[in-house]
């Protein structure tokens, strides 16, 4: 698959290092580093990475009233999918037709931070881009994204391996042993995390899992915003964080019958629903 990014926040480049997976781009674990049992076990896309490009808000005027003269010149061919992170509302405006003139098959558009796009733009772009014949995804926060029925932007989540947290953690007399990451989320905090339960004993993630997984998470550190978005009526660091949680949690819960943790797992809180 051929991938594009076009960013204006760092999360941009953050996704892009996830995606290289180069030695330096975690190194949250300094002197403590494992990396042949933890990202060492994810590829590197660098292959798959055909253009990395910044737009300087600072350099946009006050109104924008050709967007199109701000997107990028001499667009490469045949990109199947362009991530979009933290543009200006008025460029993301333009991304259907610019989408439809460089023939891209899918637009992702991480919404780290409610205010980078408003529910009303995303139905607006959504309505367009459908019209146009182009998959288009608004995950809030980026770990929420996930399989939806969009061929191209599910082939990019099983591709790349990455999108909504998937995790498969080995268990020994009730002790985590090891891990391996089936999907991890776009930032690339999922390796870290489930590092940090690595060696707990089931009573222990019983009494402090919550709290071990929220540390790791922040930790990393999760770049999600800590103000409410108004459309998930919480903030985007709450969500992302309960993503990772349940991931872990309901893996410990398939694995161990004594795992009975102080938070509700996600099945638990589906089945009062």
């Amino acid at each position: 698959m051929k991938v594009f990014v076009l960013y204006t926040d760092e999360f941009g480049e953050r996704v892009t290092g996830n995606l290289i997976n180069i030695k330096e781009f975690c190194e949250v674990c300094e002197l403590n580093c494992e990396r042949e049992i933890c990202r060492g076990n994810y590829p590197s896309f660098a292959v798959n990475i055909y253009g990395l490009e910044k737009i300087d808000d600072a350099a946009l005027p006050t109104f924008i009233e050709n967007p199109e003269d701000y997107l990028p010149k001499n667009f490469p061919s045949g990109i199947d999918v362009l991530i979009v992170v933290g543009i200006h509302p008025d460029l993301l405006s333009a991304l259907p037709e610019f989408a439809e003139e460089n023939n891209i098959k899918a637009l992702i558009i991480p919404v780290e931070d409610g205010q980078w796009v408003r529910l009303g733009l995303e139905k607006s772009i959504t309505k367009e881009c459908k019209e146009r014949g182009i998959e288009v995804a608004f995950p809030r926060p980026a770990c929420a994204l996930e399989p939806s029925g969009q061929p191209t932007i599910d082939k990019f989540i099983e591709y790349f391996k990455i999108g909504k947290p998937k995790v498969r953690l080995n268990l020994d007399n009730d002790k985590v042993i090891s891990y391996k990451v089936e999907r991890t989320a776009p930032c690339g905090s999922t390796f870290y995390v489930c590092r940090q339960v690595t060696g707990k004993t089931i009573d222990e993630l019983n009494e402090e899992g919550a709290e071990i997984i929220s540390k790791a998470h922040h930790s990393f550190p999760c770049s999600a915003s800590m103000v409410v978005d108004p459309v998930l009526e919480d903030t985007n660091l709450h969500i992302a964080g309960y993503l990772i949680r349940a991931a872990i949690f309901d893996e410990l819960e398939k694995n161990s019958a004594k795992f009975a943790p102080k938070v509700k797992t996600l099945n638990e809180i589906n089945a009062e629903a």
